[in-house]
């Protein structure tokens, strides 16, 4: 459970993203259209055609994705909602929908925006996520895995968007996590994790640890039993006696 959170696999992507990487080879002269006149889309091609398909900060293409799909269909339910030329079938759930409808001019153009959008940011088409995707902490900023839930990503975070800046501030998204496993001992195997970190003072030794440590996967050992108690390295006994 705790690897799988921190996977950050986009089953839109798994869905969508090889079609996307077609359709942005497949432009002449890599220039896509747009709202404002056909823009180089290049340097997403080859980014695109190699991103492993999860929103991890070091994934490239995923933020241009993301606002590909965003621009899409804004609102609706993904992928439902997508132009499949093969759409869902309950039949045959575990293989459909398929086939993202790349031909369409409304599909061409929504990806088209996107880049531009991205450019009007100065932020690279082929941009590392985890540049791109932050929150401050006491004035420093943490970058944060995940997307939103449009791109049926787990590990949901949400970020605003500037369009002259691009992602200023993740606002809302993943915070309390616990995952508890029963081994067999009479101790449960417990590990919990606060995204947004225990205290709002920013002087608090407590006000980034935890934000600190989603950032790169880690989790917080809970200790509900004596021997896990004994075991911590912080482990800190003082002995009251009455006089």
């Amino acid at each position: 459970m705790r690897q799988m959170l921190f996977t950050n696999r986009s089953r839109v992507a798994e869905l969508a993203a090889a079609d996307t990487a077609r359709m942005c080879a497949a432009f002449p002269g890599g220039m896509a259209p747009s709202a404002g006149g056909p823009v180089d889309v290049t340097p997403a091609c080859a980014a695109l055609s190699t991103w492993d398909h999860t929103y991890s900060l070091d994934s490239r293409g995923s933020l241009l994705f993301e606002r590909f799909i965003m621009r899409l269909v804004p609102s609706a339910p993904v992928p439902a909602s997508l132009p499949w030329k093969v759409p869902f079938d309950p039949r045959n759930p575990l293989t459909t929908p398929n086939t993202l409808d790349i031909d369409r001019a409304n599909v061409q153009q929504a990806f088209g925006d996107a880049a531009a959008e991205l450019r009007a940011a100065n932020i690279p088409l082929d941009a590392r996520l985890g540049d791109h995707q932050t929150v401050t902490r006491g004035g420093q900023r943490i970058p944060l895995p995940g997307g939103s839930w449009q791109m049926g990503i787990l590990n949901v975070i949400h970020p605003v968007w500037h369009p002259l800046a691009g992602n200023v501030e993740v606002a809302t998204g993943t915070t309390y996590l616990q995952v508890v496993g029963f081994g067999g001992s009479a101790c449960p195997n417990v590990t919990t994790l606060l995204a947004s970190s225990q205290s709002a003072d920013p002087t608090s030794p407590y006000h980034a640890d935890q934000t600190a440590m989603f950032s790169t996967g880690q989790w917080v050992p809970s200790r509900f039993c004596e021997e896990s108690i004994l075991a911590s390295p912080a482990l800190r006994v003082v002995r009251l006696t009455k006089k």
